[in-house]
């Protein structure tokens, strides 16, 4: 059985106060993009779980592995399988890939097994693993809410193309940045003066008026990301002088997102930062059937 795992990335994102329990509830526009990993589900005596990627922890670290065991726990099975994950979603880049290959791993062993489970349930049981499993269980364009479980689906809207980069090598740690966050700011986040950014942001993007949309994008995590890796700066302005209609932090960080004017704008872009040395990659967003994870028909797709 071969799945493909969507990225996730941030349009807008804003972060409200930590809560006692340490969660931060936040207000994010997010969409699936045809960034994917491949997650192959096999039959195997015991859990394992590999990856070509060597900066993916293993074991219970990895979120597929932790997905596996909690679904063979709640289900009451053993999970005898091997998972086999090939990256093409950077680690720790702010694009939801470990959550992404979680979801896929869900998805996979609830069919593999014959689970008569809806999609709440599994929602529910991917929650435990991270605030992000949701968001990627379900896939396409959506307001998230709470920590990110609680989910507005938004349909019919243009695709968009986008370009993702950042510098070779870069990494952040979410759970650092927000702590970052906590610590630098002086004011928790309004999400409700929030709300009214995004609902503008959304409003560009269903007519789509791609520079209105480019010119509402934000993320509060953005100044940690910027603090962290001052190469980021440089980076964010030359893709605004190159073509980028907006360029906005993904969750946190380090990937850029810039809104391209369209397919051919994208790959003109990436093209360019590629050459110049980055990690950069043309995209487009994915509607809701093609945005979760999806089974795909051989394993050479």
């Amino acid at each position: 059985m071969v799945l493909r795992a969507p990225a996730k990335v941030n349009l807008c994102l804003a972060v409200g106060p930590r809560r006692p329990d340490g969660y931060h509830p936040i207000l994010s526009l997010a969409v699936a993009v045809d960034l994917e990993d491949r997650v192959e589900i096999q039959p195997a005596p015991a859990l394992e779980v590999v990856c070509d990627d060597p900066a993916v922890p293993a074991g219970g670290a990895n979120l597929a592995h932790r997905a596996a065991a909690l679904l063979a726990q709640a289900a009451g099975r053993e999970p005898r399988v091997r998972i086999t994950i090939e990256k093409r979603i950077p680690v720790e880049a702010g694009l939801a890939g470990g959550s992404a290959d979680a979801a896929a791993v869900l998805v996979g062993l609830s069919r593999w097994w014959g689970l008569d489970w809806g999609d709440e349930e599994l929602a529910r049981l991917g929650l435990r693993l991270g605030a992000d499993v949701p968001f990627c269980l379900r896939g396409g364009a959506a307001l998230m809410e709470g920590v990110g479980e609680q989910l507005t689906p938004l349909g019919d809207l243009p695709r968009l193309a986008l370009v993702l980069a950042s510098p070779r090598g870069a990494r952040l740690s979410t759970a650092w940045a927000y702590q970052e966050l906590d610590r630098a700011r002086r004011q928790p986040g309004d999400l409700e003066a929030a709300r009214g950014r995004i609902d503008g942001a959304l409003a560009a993007w269903r007519r789509g008026d791609r520079a209105a949309l480019g010119a509402k994008l934000f993320n509060d995590l953005e100044p940690v990301a910027y603090r962290a890796l001052p190469e980021l700066a440089p980076l964010a302005a030359r893709m605004a002088r190159e073509g980028a209609l907006g360029v906005v932090v993904s969750g946190s960080g380090p990937t850029l997102v810039g809104l391209a004017a369209g397919g051919e704008a994208a790959r003109t872009l990436s093209g360019t930062l590629a050459t110049a040395g980055y990690r950069a990659a043309a995209v487009e967003t994915l509607p809701g059937d093609r945005g979760s994870p999806r089974l795909t028909p051989d394993r050479n797709s």
